[in-house]
């Protein structure tokens, strides 16, 4: 069993083209560019859990809570331009399951499942509104199940995966 905790300042980076202005003639929109924007900034803490299961396999829980600051967003300029922006504080918390199961204790060599489970929450103020909304462009659930069969005694592997993603 291995338990570990994380607390940490972190200072994002910002994309070239946050800067830029640009205009979309397909979308009839235009994006203003925005010179007094700054990276976001974050206070997180993460507490992960990891237990062997011996020959059946593993599992990791891992919690996080992330506060930001000046979180980066597009912002509506005007009737139809929009530019990234900073908002003024948001967070993002949640829960992240990894599990690997092996099935050679049943008799089934070279074979496991991997299942992964991320469940995650965030809330922002939106600017126009007024109202808390998720921070754009977050997961809020997924789901990844995969299984692989390494063919004993040689080169080939085969498998399948599935996933979900909201």
């Amino acid at each position: 069993f291995d338990l570990s905790f994380k607390a940490r300042r972190r200072v994002g980076q910002l994309s070239f083209g946050d800067f830029l202005a640009r205009v979309s003639l397909q979308d009839d929109n235009a994006n203003a560019g925005n010179a007094e924007l700054v990276p976001p900034q974050s206070w997180e803490l993460e507490l992960e859990a990891k237990k062997s299961l011996g020959k059946w396999g593993s599992s990791t829980l891992r919690l996080y809570d992330y506060r930001i600051s000046d979180l980066v967003d597009i912002i509506p300029i005007g009737l139809t331009g929009e530019s990234p922006g900073n908002l003024d504080g948001g967070r993002r918390y949640g829960l992240e399951w990894s599990n690997t199961v092996e099935l050679a204790p049943l008799g089934f060599k070279g074979a496991k499942f991997d299942l992964q489970l991320a469940l995650e929450k965030s809330r922002v103020t939106d600017p126009l509104t007024g109202i808390r909304r998720p921070i754009s462009n977050t997961r809020d659930i997924g789901v990844e199940l995969a299984f692989r069969h390494d063919v004993p005694r040689s080169d080939f592997a085969w498998g399948a995966f599935v996933n979900y993603n909201h």
